[in-house]
Protein backbone atom coordinates (compact mmCIF):
# COMPACT_ATOMS: atom_id res chain seq x y z
CA UNK A 1 0.00 0.00 0.00
CA UNK A 2 2.54 2.05 0.81
CA UNK A 3 4.51 1.47 -2.18
CA UNK A 4 1.56 2.16 -4.00
CA UNK A 5 1.02 5.98 -2.65
CA UNK A 6 4.94 6.19 -2.90
CA UNK A 7 4.14 6.20 -6.94
CA UNK A 8 1.50 8.45 -6.96
CA UNK A 9 3.39 11.17 -5.39
CA UNK A 10 6.46 10.55 -7.55
CA UNK A 11 4.13 10.69 -10.38
CA UNK A 12 2.87 13.96 -9.11
CA UNK A 13 5.93 15.18 -8.79
CA UNK A 14 7.22 14.32 -11.78
CA UNK A 15 3.88 16.54 -13.52
CA UNK A 16 4.91 19.36 -12.27
CA UNK A 17 8.26 19.13 -13.61
CA UNK A 18 8.52 21.39 -16.74
CA UNK A 19 10.47 19.08 -18.76
CA UNK A 20 7.80 16.32 -17.60
CA UNK A 21 5.21 19.10 -19.06
CA UNK A 22 7.08 19.76 -22.12
CA UNK A 23 6.75 16.38 -22.96
CA UNK A 24 3.77 15.92 -21.96
CA UNK A 25 2.25 18.76 -24.54
CA UNK A 26 4.73 17.61 -27.68
CA UNK A 27 2.83 14.45 -27.00
CA UNK A 28 -0.71 15.81 -26.79
CA UNK A 29 0.45 18.32 -29.80
CA UNK A 30 0.79 15.06 -31.74
CA UNK A 31 -2.33 13.07 -31.35
CA UNK A 32 -4.13 15.56 -33.23
CA UNK A 33 -5.99 14.79 -36.63
CA UNK A 34 -3.11 12.54 -38.21
CA UNK A 35 -5.21 12.87 -41.61
CA UNK A 36 -4.87 16.81 -41.52
CA UNK A 37 -0.91 16.64 -40.76
CA UNK A 38 -0.40 13.58 -43.63
CA UNK A 39 -1.83 15.77 -46.06
CA UNK A 40 -0.43 19.17 -44.99
CA UNK A 41 3.36 17.41 -45.24
CA UNK A 42 1.99 16.26 -48.67
CA UNK A 43 1.52 19.62 -49.93
CA UNK A 44 4.70 20.58 -48.71
CA UNK A 45 6.25 17.84 -50.71
CA UNK A 46 4.93 19.39 -53.96
CA UNK A 47 5.66 22.75 -52.51
CA UNK A 48 9.16 21.68 -52.68
CA UNK A 49 9.40 19.66 -55.35
CA UNK A 50 7.79 22.57 -57.40
CA UNK A 51 10.35 25.37 -56.33
CA UNK A 52 13.35 22.35 -57.14
CA UNK A 53 11.62 23.14 -60.97
CA UNK A 54 11.89 26.73 -60.53
CA UNK A 55 8.16 27.50 -60.18
CA UNK A 56 6.81 29.43 -56.76
CA UNK A 57 3.71 27.98 -54.84
CA UNK A 58 1.84 28.66 -51.90
CA UNK A 59 -0.42 26.84 -49.33
CA UNK A 60 -3.89 27.89 -49.36
CA UNK A 61 -4.21 26.55 -45.68
CA UNK A 62 -7.60 25.74 -44.38
CA UNK A 63 -9.53 27.52 -47.24
CA UNK A 64 -11.33 24.36 -48.44
CA UNK A 65 -11.71 25.79 -51.70
CA UNK A 66 -10.88 24.50 -55.00
CA UNK A 67 -6.62 24.73 -54.35
CA UNK A 68 -4.52 23.33 -52.01
CA UNK A 69 -1.58 24.63 -53.53
CA UNK A 70 -1.71 28.09 -55.80
CA UNK A 71 1.82 27.68 -58.54
CA UNK A 72 3.28 30.01 -60.63
CA UNK A 73 6.29 31.22 -62.48
CA UNK A 74 8.15 34.09 -60.29
CA UNK A 75 8.09 36.44 -63.43
CA UNK A 76 4.61 35.73 -64.08
CA UNK A 77 3.70 38.56 -61.72
CA UNK A 78 6.95 40.40 -61.55
CA UNK A 79 6.26 41.15 -65.31
CA UNK A 80 2.68 41.97 -65.30
CA UNK A 81 0.67 39.15 -65.32
CA UNK A 82 1.52 37.49 -68.01
CA UNK A 83 2.19 33.84 -69.19
CA UNK A 84 5.65 33.30 -69.51
CA UNK A 85 4.72 29.66 -69.56
CA UNK A 86 1.74 28.05 -72.09
CA UNK A 87 -0.68 26.25 -69.87
CA UNK A 88 1.01 23.09 -71.50
CA UNK A 89 4.13 23.71 -70.48
CA UNK A 90 3.01 24.87 -67.20
CA UNK A 91 1.35 21.46 -66.89
CA UNK A 92 4.06 19.98 -68.01
CA UNK A 93 6.21 20.85 -66.08
CA UNK A 94 4.38 20.37 -62.48
CA UNK A 95 3.32 17.11 -64.00
CA UNK A 96 6.85 16.14 -64.74
CA UNK A 97 8.19 12.91 -62.24
CA UNK A 98 4.82 11.94 -61.62
CA UNK A 99 2.70 9.56 -63.24
CA UNK A 100 0.05 10.47 -65.91
CA UNK A 101 -3.36 9.55 -64.71
CA UNK A 102 -6.10 8.19 -67.85
CA UNK A 103 -8.65 10.82 -68.46
CA UNK A 104 -11.48 8.41 -65.91
CA UNK A 105 -9.22 9.20 -62.91
CA UNK A 106 -9.43 13.16 -63.51
CA UNK A 107 -11.63 14.92 -61.28
CA UNK A 108 -12.99 17.09 -64.21
CA UNK A 109 -12.55 18.78 -67.55
CA UNK A 110 -9.40 20.75 -68.11
CA UNK A 111 -7.83 19.21 -65.25
CA UNK A 112 -4.56 17.06 -65.66
CA UNK A 113 -3.61 14.21 -63.03
CA UNK A 114 -0.25 12.97 -61.79
CA UNK A 115 0.06 9.98 -59.73
CA UNK A 116 3.28 8.93 -57.09
CA UNK A 117 3.93 5.81 -54.72
CA UNK A 118 5.71 6.99 -51.33
CA UNK A 119 8.44 5.03 -50.87
CA UNK A 120 7.12 2.57 -48.30
CA UNK A 121 4.39 1.40 -50.94
CA UNK A 122 2.06 2.25 -48.49
CA UNK A 123 0.26 5.41 -49.70
CA UNK A 124 -0.04 7.13 -53.47
CA UNK A 125 -0.39 11.12 -53.75
CA UNK A 126 -2.19 12.33 -56.24
CA UNK A 127 -2.43 15.65 -57.78
CA UNK A 128 -4.88 17.66 -60.26
CA UNK A 129 -3.69 20.54 -61.84
CA UNK A 130 -5.94 22.95 -63.65
CA UNK A 131 -3.88 25.51 -65.99
CA UNK A 132 -4.84 28.95 -65.66
CA UNK A 133 -2.94 32.08 -64.94
CA UNK A 134 -1.47 30.12 -62.53
CA UNK A 135 -1.61 26.34 -61.74
CA UNK A 136 -4.49 25.18 -58.93
CA UNK A 137 -3.31 22.11 -56.97
CA UNK A 138 -5.11 19.69 -55.25
CA UNK A 139 -3.41 17.07 -53.07
CA UNK A 140 -4.90 13.94 -51.77
CA UNK A 141 -3.01 10.81 -49.86
CA UNK A 142 -4.94 8.01 -49.25
CA UNK A 143 -3.98 4.27 -48.61
CA UNK A 144 -2.99 1.61 -50.95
Amino acid sequence: MANKMMEALVKAELKNMPVVQHILKQAKAKKGNSNYRNGRALEYKVIKDLRSKGLEALRTAGSHGVADIVAFHPKSLSEGLVDILPPVEMVNTVLEGWQRLHGDKVLGDFLYAGLQVAPSEKYEYTIHVSPVLCTLIQCKRRKR
